[in-house]
């Protein structure tokens, strides 16, 4: 493990020995090592780091490009358009999220919620039906914040 040495005061003298201290343990910490599922090189333009693999083709990174309402509605109104990132021929439009949404597709004509924010990332899941077809779905990552989250109003 790296440790520190103490601080030099203004005035004290460095010695060869500080500097050289100094650069084994920037040595030490520029040995970066990847671990399983990742790979790193150190390029001239700087540490890079990646996935060993692609992203599984059943997941695609994308971001919400448009959605039907701005303010809390009830679910079913609020449906979203999202592109992908890395793949940009990726793209949903007028759909409403199958995974991350917070209510119930039964709750969806009662339950009053605000809509996710329009550059929130998502994913474009390539859900593969027993019969061999595909049908792409809308998954957000979770809920509140950036994501959709209940419209309650506090009892008084």
């Amino acid at each position: 493990m790296l440790k520190l040495s103490r601080m030099v005061n203004k005035g004290q003298p460095i010695f060869a020995s500080d500097w050289n201290q100094l650069i084994d343990d920037l040595e030490r910490a520029l040995q970066i090592r990847a671990g399983p599922g990742l790979v790193g090189s150190w390029p001239s333009s700087g540490l890079m780091v990646a996935l060993a693999q692609q992203q599984p083709d059943f997941l695609v990174w994308s971001r919400i490009t448009a959605r039907t309402r701005s303010a809390a509605d009830v679910a079913e109104n609020i449906r979203y358009d999202v592109k992908g990132i890395f793949e940009q021929g990726a793209v949903l439009t007028n759909v409403y999220p199958s995974c991350g949404r917070p209510v119930k597709a039964a709750q969806a004509s009662i339950t009053r919620i605000y809509p996710a924010e329009i550059g929130a990332l998502c994913f474009i899941a390539r859900n593969k039906q027993t019969d061999g077809t595909v049908r792409p779905e809308l998954w957000f990552p979770g809920t509140g914040g950036e994501y959709e989250g209940l419209a309650v109003k506090k009892c008084s």
